[in-house]
Parts: C-alpha cells; sequence; structure tokens
C-alpha cells in the first residue's frame, strides 16, 4: 500500500492583488486543545503550525492574508489538500507625535523631539525631520536624525515594524521672517541619503510662530 504523505505550506499573499510574496513548508505543531474542540476532524491535533517571517521591503505598507495548505506536492501547489484563507491583516500603520516644539529665544533655535513609527519603514534606513512653511508653501530646512530608543511607544504599538527606535529630535535656527507663519514638523523614512528616493512621511499638525525672542 502507497502511503501518500500531506504536507504543510504558508503562504503569504498582498491581501488586494492576491499576488504571492512567501510560502514555506512548515511541520506540524500538536495542539491538544484543537484536538478537544474537534475530536472527528482529521489531524486536528496535528493541525498546529508556528512560522517566523523576515520582515521586508516587500511587505510594507500592504494588507497580508496567510494562506494555510495542505497538499501532496513538495513545492506546496495544490494537489489533494485544502486551503484556509485566514483574515487579512494591515501592515500600513503610520504613527506619530510631537512631543517637544519650543523655540530657545536666547539663540532662536527651534527644538523639536518627538516619535514616528511606520510598517513602511522596512528598507528605509535614513530618517530625516523636515521643518515646513506651511504659509508659504515651501521647504526650510531638513537634517538627518539617529533614530531614539521609545520603549512607551513600543509597548503602546507592539506590532508597528519600528516602534522601539522612533524616536526623534532635532534643533533648527529660525529666521525674524518666519514670525506669524504656520510651520509643520515632518518626519521622513527615505531610501536615500538625501532624503527623497521612496519615502514616508508623517506630517504633524501646522504650529504658529508667535515670536522669536
Amino acid at each position: 500500500m502507497l502511503l501518500i504523505i500531506m504536507i504543510k505550506v504558508i503562504i503569504l499573499l498582498d491581501g488586494n492583488t492576491k499576488q504571492e510574496l512567501y510560502r514555506q513548508e512548515v511541520p506540524g505543531a500538536y495542539r491538544q486543545d484543537v484536538q478537544n474542540v474537534y475530536p472527528n476532524a482529521k489531524i486536528s491535533g496535528w493541525g498546529g503550525f508556528s512560522l517566523t517571517v523576515p520582515n521586508s521591503a516587500n511587505f510594507a505598507g500592504k494588507t497580508i492574508q496567510v494562506v494555510s495548505r495542505y497538499t501532496k506536492n513538495t513545492n506546496g501547489e495544490p494537489n489533494g489538500g485544502d486551503d484556509l484563507w485566514f483574515n487579512s491583516v494591515n501592515l500600513n500603520t503610520n504613527a506619530g507625535y510631537l512631543d517637544n516644539f519650543n523655540i530657545d529665544a536666547a539663540t532662536n533655535t527651534l527644538n523639536i523631539s518627538g516619535w514616528h513609527a511606520t510598517d513602511q519603514s522596512v528598507g528605509k534606513d535614513h530618517h530625516f525631520v523636515i521643518l515646513y512653511d506651511a504659509t508659504t508653501h515651501r521647504e526650510i530646512a531638513r537634517q538627518q536624525v539617529t533614530n531614539l530608543d521609545r520603549p512607551d511607544v513600543q509597548k503602546a504599538y507592539p506590532s508597528i515594524y519600528n516602534s522601539a527606535k522612533s524616536g526623534f529630535k532635532a534643533a533648527f535656527k529660525l529666521d525674524s521672517s518666519l514670525i506669524g507663519h504656520e510651520i509643520q514638523v515632518v518626519s521622513r523614512y527615505s531610501d536615500a541619503n538625501n532624503g527623497e528616493g521612496n519615502r514616508t512621511d508623517f506630517w504633524f499638525d501646522a504650529i504658529k510662530l508667535q515670536r522669536l525672542y
């Protein structure tokens, strides 16, 4: 008698386009709780699985759908088994908060600090803080910053890719011509060392500059 062994494959799809992004064969993991609930289902006790998938820019900003497949084919294509399609999960969270926007009157320096956490920072290794004049619609200045540890953000948003190191701080010299203008801070992750290229921005609310001294 020929014994046909089914293999289990986990597939990740783009939830919108259904394009396949990743697949891997996984061993069965025993689940007594599942066996107790579904004692008459085939291999229910061995229906568990666990898989760690390296995050990549290929997943950033997408809705990910997991498909669990039993098949006789070693390449993971359908053959004699069944697919289970799980609900999609969004990997496109983009959140931020400005902790400090303070002018040092002695030096006319604007000190800024806050955090920006986004799943779309994968593959974007350059973090910039940009000062934008919302009154004249022009960029004032930008500077590249070092990501800072933010355990509080990680605790609040544990599923966002870079939440643990989402903090930033920057300082900009201001000109008196900006008095009365609406100023916006923009946090940007980019794959280019000049802050352009493929990028993801978070625009904080505009703040009016009342005075510099």
